[in-house]
């Protein structure tokens, strides 16, 4: 049996406290236009459709003709999001969702607006 140091709790407790930093860290990695598909896709819930994202993509995508079924396989291989049924994905935690809508620090009330506009 073995006993935990005050420290050793303290570490631990700190990285569940900050799991969102540290996921937004690992997203900050990405290229830009997996950042923002990432944020787009945080606006659409879980699960979310490839087609209802695509829309939101076309309108706001700085890069045009991108293969977003392709942009889509890197972030499910990145553990991010996976699919779930028939052209739809999933988040695979509520945490990953919650880093993505927040990952610039941009006002999320207001990027979830313009998003909702367009759709």
């Amino acid at each position: 049996l073995s006993t935990w140091s005050f420290l050793q709790f303290f570490e631990y407790s700190m990285s569940t406290e900050n799991v969102v930093d540290l996921l937004q860290a690992r997203m900050r990695k990405l290229p830009e236009k997996l950042q923002r598909l990432l944020q787009y896709a945080a606006c659409l819930g879980t699960p979310f459709r490839i087609d209802v994202l695509s829309v939101v993509w076309t309108k706001h995508a700085k890069e045009k003709g991108e293969d977003l079924s392709a942009l889509c396989e890197q972030l499910d291989n990145g553990h991010f999001f996976e699919g779930y049924g028939s052209r739809q994905y999933r988040w695979t935690h509520d945490k990953v969702k919650e880093a993505a809508l927040e990952i610039h620090g941009d006002d999320s009330s207001l990027f979830q607006y313009e998003v909702g506009d367009v759709l």
